[in-house]
């Protein structure tokens, strides 16, 4: 009996961080979900437009066999090569149904909390409290709750990331003949099918492994991680599409020289808060590390093989990379970078007393600092995950709605493609360029407003939705387009923009357009304002300003 209770206690002991971590993450969840679909009217819509980008791409994969965001033709809308594919394969097995790539989301944050405590476990056996606190500290500070809600790949990156750090790590310091590198090149396949990112990350890793003297390993994971990005860009070509994903050729930087890009990695360091606090941090817990000369040279060595891997990725990712965009493109690091703090912490107990006292003290005052910094990020995250839900759902979802009720299988141009390519069967030009070439083929030679009209006329586009007060899009609208109407909504805290500007791009269906708005907007949300383009309360909001 004494024995039963002792392994119970036992594995509690052994597992309870995790559990705790577990029911205290889904507890959020839950009141998040309610919060949301209460603004919603009940129903849930993803915080993202993008998200839809995702579950649009594997509709048609599931559907039509084509990996495109609509019916028509090949699109390379989405950075991740395997998220889709997913959500794919579970439409095919119960259907569409647009709470998919919520479930994949929340699945994937707890593989992240279950793969942190393994390695807890397995680097800090025992340490229940510490164990705690850092699972605690991964749900807010990725943060967690709001990379769940998008319903895209970030927390299954995140979880791929420290796997494949663990993975490397133990496999970097095994003796000759250990039979891990075939998980360590499946980690980083991985990796690079979740997010091409992952590349700067497998990079750092490589160097690891060369330090080591693991040649083999280094160049087999290399060679591998590289066929997925050769062999998609080979396809996506064939298919008139470019050699890589629409996203990397829309939103890069315009970089000319080396002062750009230095100037651009501080814009970005700044806009990630968790990111360069974890940096600073991690900087100073490295510097105490050098200090625990009583701890073994094996620890000493692993961690600084961690901090390695986190800092320069992180450092790459700054320079070459997106950050923020509503916490989700720097998520992985933060995950990898917590990890790596928590098992710092674990290596003070082997420091002499009177060192602890002192070198814990320019660390616990960087600690508050990062804490306050992070934890009100992290708040605000999980905060505005409903208001942001309510905010796509306006701008975007009930749009999606009226074209499927009004105009199923028109051709419209629109510069956000996720809910309408999802909601509707309509064919959708995008004049940004994530779910249409053409748009970064003219950004080469030139993309004005002539360029928009010749293009959206030789496809047969009827009309136009377009978000007006983003001056990409408002200094590219033809001057022969037709304002017919405008939607507004009353916030939009990520993007800024609050109007959605309705054209008619042929002149023949501009009095059916304009009566169909007017019918639709007798069963829209009243908080979705409907502005007839010669009322002058259109202007209250100048269309060519952004309010940021």
């Amino acid at each position: 009996m004494n024995s039963e209770l002792t392994n119970r206690f036992g594995f509690l002991k052994r597992k309870g961080a995790f559990f705790f971590a577990f029911s205290f993450f889904f507890v959020i969840a839950a009141v998040t979900y309610f919060l949301c679909i209460r603004r919603t009217d009940w129903s849930f819509v993803y915080p993202l437009d993008d998200s839809y980008i995702h579950a649009a791409l594997a509709k048609n994969i599931a559907n039509h066999g084509l990996w495109g965001v609509t019916q028509y033709e090949f699109s390379s809308a989405s950075s991740s090569l395997i998220w889709p594919l997913l959500i794919a394969g579970v439409f095919g097995i119960i259907g569409t149904n647009v709470m998919v790539p919520l479930w994949l989301g929340l699945f994937s944050a707890a593989l992240l909390l279950a793969l942190a405590h393994s390695i807890f476990e397995r680097e800090i056996p025992g340490r229940f409290l510490l164990q705690t606190f850092g699972l605690t500290v991964l749900i807010f500070f990725v943060p967690m709750t709001s990379n769940a809600f998008i319903g895209m790949e970030h927390l299954a990156h995140a979880a791929a990331t420290v796997f494949y750090a663990s993975v490397l790590i133990t496999y970097a310091h095994a003796p000759p003949g250990y039979k891990s590198l075939p998980l360590l090149c499946v980690a980083a396949v991985l990796m690079i099918l979740l997010r091409y990112e992952s590349a700067m990350v497998i990079a750092v890793g490589c160097l690891v492994l060369l330090s080591h003297r693991k040649f083999l390993a280094a160049t087999l994971q290399s060679a591998l991680s590289v066929i997925p990005i050769v062999f998609f860009g080979v396809y996506a070509t064939s298919q008139g599409g470019l050699f890589l994903p629409n996203s990397f050729y829309a939103k890069v930087e315009n970089i000319r020289k080396v002062t750009d890009l230095l100037r651009i990695a501080v814009d970005k360091a700044n806009g990630a808060p968790t990111l360069h606090l974890l940096l600073i941090l991690g900087l100073m817990l490295y510097v105490h590390l050098i200090l625990l000369e009583h701890a073994p040279e094996q620890i000493r060595s692993r961690l600084r093989d961690w901090f390695f891997l986190f800092s320069l990725s992180a450092v790459l990712h700054v320079v070459f990379a997106k950050v923020g965009w509503y916490y989700r493109y720097e998520a992985y690091l933060n995950a990898l970078g917590i990890v790596t703090l928590v098992l710092f912490l674990g290596a003070v107990s082997f420091a002499p007393t009177w060192r602890k006292a002192w070198t814990l003290v320019p660390v616990a005052a960087f600690a508050v600092v990062f804490g306050f910094q992070s934890i009100r990020a992290a708040a605000l995250s999980i905060r505005t995950v409903p208001r942001v839900s309510e905010e796509r759902y306006l701008e975007h979802v009930v749009p999606a709605r009226f074209v499927a009720k009004y105009f199923p299988t028109s051709t419209i141009a629109v510069n956000d493609i996720g809910a309408l390519c999802y909601f509707t069967e309509a064919r959708i030009l995008d004049v940004f360029g994530l779910g249409s070439v053409e748009p970064l083929i003219y950004r080469r030679t030139g993309y004005g407003a002539a360029q928009m009209s010749e293009w959206t006329k030789s496809k047969g586009a009827h009309f136009a939705i377009l978000q007006t007060e983003w001056p990409f899009v408002a200094e590219r609208i033809p001057k022969e387009w037709i304002p017919v109407a405008d939607w507004k909504i009353p916030s939009n805290y990520v993007f800024g923009d609050r109007t959605m500007g309705v054209f008619a791009i042929d002149p023949s269906i501009q009095e059916k357009l304009k009566a169909a708005m007017w019918e639709f907007q007798k069963t829209a949300p009243k908080r979705l304002k409907l502005f007839s383009s010669d009322d002058p309360a259109r202007n209250r909001i100048n269309r060519f300003s952004p309010p940021w």
